[in-house]
Order: C-alpha cells, then structure tokens, then sequence
C-alpha cells in the first residue's frame, strides 16, 4: 500500500495531515464556488464523490457540567470550529502538533506510513489573523488574512495576494487549519471514557480539568455514508489516554492531550494506526503584531475576465472561441475557476483571481503561465 492509498483510507484526518487545508487555501477560488453550488441546492453532498461531508453547525453553548461526564458533550467542545472557539476566547496563540503512524502486523511489523505536523494560528480578530502548517512529509502552508486580503503560500514559495472570494473564506480556511484535534476525536471517539478532575486556573481563568480513557465498553463505530469512509465502521479502538482542560465559563477547549490505537482491516489486510494530538492556547487576551509581506516577496496573482468565457459560451456553434484551445461550453470549464470567477464577478465587479494549483507544494517548479487568448477567427462566409 503507497502513500498515495493512505488519504482516501484515512478520509478527512489524513487529508488535513498532508496540508491539505492549505491547498484547499490556495484552490479557495474554484473550490469555495463548488461548495456554494451545494448550498444553493445543487447535489447533496453524500453524492460528491471523494469530497467529505462537513460538520454540522453547533447551535447551542457546551454544557461544560455534562462534557465533564459524557464524552459526547465533550467532544462538542473539542470539535469546535475555530471561529466559534474566537467569539468565545478572543486573541490568542493556538499550538496544534499531531503524529500518524499505520503499521502491518506480521514477522517484518512494517511501517507503511507516518507523519508528524504542526500548526500555529495567530488570532487577532475576523480581520486579522496568521496561520502556518508544516509537517514532516516537508509540505508547508501559510496564510495571511489583513487589511481584507488574504496573503497566500505554499512552502518555499512566494506569496500570492487577493481578496476572499466571498466574506465567509477566511473563518472556513480558519477552521481548517484546526482540525486536527477534531479528526483525531472522532476516529478515538467510540471508546472514550471521562473522568472529572474539578476546577482548576488556567491563564488566569477558571476552568475544568478532564483526564480521558478507554471506556470499559466502547460504542460501536457510527454508520458511514461515504464509500472511502466504510472501512472505519468496522475499527476497532485499542487504547486511549489524555486529558482535556476545558473553559468554566464558555466550554471552549483550552488544552487537549489525546493519543489512542486503532486496529482496522482493508482489501483484506490488518493494520494498527496509531495517533497523537496536542493542543494548546496560549496568550490569551494579546492580539498578534502582524504585518502584510515585503511587496518583493509577493508575485502577480493572474486574474482572467470572465466576459471571455461568457461570449465563448453564448456563441458557441456561432464563431470560434477567443480562449486557446479550448471549446466554448468547456468554459464551465476551464474548471471550478471560471464558474468560481463569474460568481466572484458578479459579487464584486472585478476579475477572479486565479488560484496558484493545489500542488505547488515543498521544491516544486512554478506554475505555468496563463495562455494567451487566440485572436478570433473570421466567421466563414454565407452559404450560397
């Protein structure tokens, strides 16, 4: 089994871990105009294939007495999305290491995968924020949201600079930068148990301390819908140990310990994962000194007019494309990106950006440049 197996088998844990939140950072353009296709009732999302199902919104507080005796409460907590963990907390630092290592039992015990990574988020406000994610695979992220921009780049690569595609980008690239802590709950969630160890300071602030272990009798895995995600209806979770320090007040999460084991068979092998998590918040109160990049370190991020995809489409059987090579009804397109950027220019008026590609991740060469439009051809001559 390759490294390229291992996402599709982890899902949306494995995902994260090689960056790709800030992919998804970097391709927000095209990818954020595929999910509002969703919630303005295009295909469900169980129907998207490899895509993973989002979390549901939390619509009421953490009832912080119950999280201290039912891991269900609890883990509400530690799932919570960054932007609502901000309301609660203000500025702060948040710290987020994470460790993965699958092994194949047997005579050699042979690793066949693992990473480390470790995320940093530097909270001011909704308007001000960093966020920088590297692991061991040497795959990188940063992003930079000031002054109604968002500051973009991949490791070893120079910044990109443009405006979120809608207001709701920058508190989703946020949350996935901490969702780590959440994917590595849900996959130990089932045979989590939680002992309250009372009140306890933390920064200056009340708060409760929580010790988790393995419950004497797990739970059964929930039902998955999505195909790549079937396998982990039948793990099993071989161990659990941590402890979690919640906020008195709010229930917000201000420090998680987590590490477990989980045995679980595919295509007719058995493997262990075992996994780690440590999550901090520190500075609690202190907004971040942040400044934008040095204006040498940035390159033009191209932008294409979409007036070009929309004649090409209109047109089409009537005269030959203006876009090289390609046919007028691709203009959907030219992927995401150009519906990305007709919706982006009828919000704003302006030119979409167009996102750097996904995969221009650590020592990798930079992107091509855009080609040139072909002049039109000239419309043939009436029929006699």
């Amino acid at each position: 089994m390759g490294r390229r197996g291992l996402p599709s088998m982890f899902g949306q844990m494995r995902g994260q871990m090689r960056g790709q939140l800030f992919g998804l950072a970097l391709g927000a353009a095209a990818l954020l105009a595929a999910s509002a296709c969703g919630r303005d009732g295009g295909v469900p999302d169980q129907e998207l294939g490899d895509l993973v199902v989002g979390r549901p919104a939390q619509d009421h507080p953490i009832d912080v007495a119950a999280a201290a005796r039912d891991a269900r409460e609890l883990g509400r907590a530690v799932t919570m999305p960054h932007t609502r963990l901000a309301e609660l907390l203000g500025p702060h630092r948040l710290t987020i290491k994470s460790s993965l290592q699958v092994t194949e039992p047997g005579p050699k015990n042979e690793v066949v995968e693992q990473l480390a990574d470790e995320t940093e988020l530097l909270y001011g406000s909704q308007s001000a924020w960093r966020g920088v994610m590297n692991n061991s695979a040497d795959y990188g992220r940063e992003l930079l949201f000031l002054d109604g921009d968002l500051h973009l780049r991949a490791r070893y690569q120079r910044w990109h600079k443009r405006p979120p595609t809608d207001e709701r980008e920058p508190g989703e690239l946020r949350d996935r930068l901490g969702e780590t802590a959440a994917a590595t709950w849900d996959l130990l969630a089932p045979a989590i148990a939680v002992v309250d160890h009372g009140a306890v300071p933390f920064a200056g602030k009340p708060a409760r301390k929580l010790t988790l272990t393995t419950a004497a009798r797990p739970q059964k895995p929930p039902a998955e819908e999505l195909a790549q995600r079937k396998w982990r209806e039948l793990r099993t979770v071989e161990g659990v140990e941590g402890e979690v320090t919640l906020d008195a007040q709010t229930g917000a999460m201000l420090q998680l310990t987590l590490r477990g084991t989980v045995g679980f068979r595919r295509d007719g092998r058995t493997f262990v994962m075992k996994l780690s998590v440590d999550s901090a918040v520190s500075d609690l109160g202190k907004a971040p000194l942040l400044t934008p990049p040095d204006p040498a370190d940035v390159v033009a991020t191209p932008g294409r007019l979409h007036e070009v995809d929309e004649r090409d489409l209109l047109l089409e059987g009537i005269a030959p494309p203006l876009k090289a090579g390609a046919r007028a009804g691709a203009g959907a397109g030219a992927g995401a990106g150009a519906g990305a950027g007709a919706g982006d220019r009828r919000r704003s008026g302006k030119a979409a950006p167009v996102a750097p590609a996904m995969n221009q991740d650590a020592k990798s060469a930079p992107a091509a440049p855009l080609a040139a439009p072909a002049a039109a051809a000239p419309l043939p001559p009436p029929a006699p």
